[in-house]
């Protein structure tokens, strides 16, 4: 049990889908983590002019990023979603759509960043096995920490002590990728408990346990 307690936002990855991967970023997935006072991470692209939320091609049947955004609103004590984007170019239809100022963006191209930080759309920096110097953190309003190997891991960890301090830093939870999550929860306590840290959260398929383990 972490000292910093009840204050490590869980983020359901792809909203609460109980290991069935249709039922991932569907209306009824993110509305079942909401109504759980789960954050939600979830993924935008376009399909035919609009945005909609999906991972991998968008079939057609993709709930519109407009209804999304409409959900989320009706729990305004849940704010700081994350936003993974999956296309370039969504910068001015994410603005005329509003609402996007209490969401965090991520995983852009690097020359859509610096778009996205003209227009005042909040986005966070990736810092990974891969990405040991986050891509323009300077203007980032945090971090989205990920990576693809076990290792990695645990040395994002060390990386991210000699980082400038962000008021917003997201984990990627082991399991996404396949890895036992064990470990690096006992680790990212450690690093809670005796480090400033700012807002820490956690995405992982385990919001339920995280939040138990977490902010107990």
């Amino acid at each position: 049990m972490s000292t910093y307690g009840k204050n490590v936002r869980i983020y359901a990855h792809r909203g609460l889908w109980g290991g069935v991967k249709n039922y991932q970023n569907t209306y009824e997935a993110i509305k079942d983590a909401l109504d759980n006072n789960f954050l939600v991470e979830t993924d935008i692209r376009d399909h035919f002019s609009e945005i909609v939320i999906s991972h991998d091609f968008a079939t057609g049947d993709d709930l519109p990023y407009k209804n999304f955004l409409k959900l989320v609103e009706q729990y305004p004590h849940l704010t700081g979603h994350a936003i993974n984007v999956k296309s370039d170019g969504l910068a001015d239809n994410i603005i005329g759509l509003g609402s996007y100022t209490n969401l965090f963006f991520f995983d852009m191209s690097s020359p859509q960043m610096d778009i996205y930080k003209k227009k005042n759309i909040p986005f966070l920096s990736r810092l990974s096995d891969f990405e040991t110097q986050p891509l323009l953190h300077e203007i980032a309003v945090g971090y989205w920490v990920d990576s693809f190997s076990l290792q990695g891991f645990e040395t994002n960890l060390v990386n991210l002590k000699s980082l400038p301090i962000k008021n917003n830093t997201i984990f990627v939870s082991p399991e996404l990728h396949g890895f036992e999550h064990e470990f690096f929860w006992e680790a990212l306590i450690k690093l809670i408990d005796s480090s400033p840290c700012g807002h820490i959260g956690i995405c992982t398929d385990l919001p339920f346990e995280a939040n138990k383990f977490f902010n107990s």
